[in-house]
């Protein structure tokens, strides 16, 4: 586990490129991010089950997001539930136009694949074939898409469409590496019960959601 100090120094440089960002990118609508690579520490109940890793690569107009997720819950000193994801999305402006997911779910193989074509964005999932608006997204976009209404994500892991209502961004202020930093926040309601912070160099800097147990599961950036 980290330290206070180690997280304190990895989280300043992405405070000082929110804050250098702010000027140009303004309160609407913030650039793509730049190269960088990100880490989350991921809590349940205010315990630390995981990690996950992020990683932006910028090619012309494109965005490639590259995700690493690793979790273990235990108890008693037994491994109750393991999880690991690996996943890859390409975006062009606000438009994700492929996306690949392996994922390992306490031992059950899923593999997902979406693509855009047209209006549509199609979706390969271990229940079969499905195809979703050209403006759905994953669940928890690592980046701001919310400049124009969203009303269908679906989870990575499995493909399952999902009918939300995310709510207009409101300013909040959050700590990140000893600094204030003024957030926008989006609350999103529907099949996904969630709420998420991005800086204004519009990276993802916590998320908190419900799940199905009725737990909270907090995301914060390290």
């Amino acid at each position: 586990m980290n330290t206070s100090s180690s997280a304190h120094s990895r989280a300043r440089p992405l405070v000082i490129v929110a804050l250098a960002l702010l000027a140009s990118a303004g309160a609407v609508r913030a650039d793509p991010p730049p190269d960088r690579t990100v880490s989350y520490r991921i809590e349940r109940n205010g315990d630390r089950i995981g990690t996950h890793r992020v990683v932006f690569a910028r090619a012309g107009e494109r965005l490639t997001v590259h995700h690493r997720i690793d979790i273990r819950v235990t108890v008693l000193r037994f491994e109750a539930y393991a999880y690991q994801m690996d996943s890859r999305e390409t975006w062009e402006g606000d438009r994700l136009l492929g996306l690949t997911t392996s994922t390992d779910r306490n031992g059950d193989a899923l593999r997902v694949f979406a693509r855009a074509s047209g209006e549509r964005l199609r979706i390969r999932a271990p229940e079969g074939a499905r195809e979703a608006p050209a403006h759905a997204v994953p669940s928890s976009p690592q980046h701001w898409v919310f400049d124009r209404p969203r009303t269908v994500m679906f989870e990575a892991e499995d493909g399952r469409l999902l009918s939300v209502r995310v709510s207009a961004p409101e300013t909040e202020s959050l700590e990140l590496g000893g600094e204030r930093v003024a957030c926008r926040r989006v609350t999103v309601a529907g099949d996904l019960d969630a709420t998420l912070w991005y800086a204004p160099s519009g990276i993802l800097v916590r998320k908190r959601l419900t799940a199905p147990d009725g737990s909270t599961v907090l995301s914060r950036l390290e």
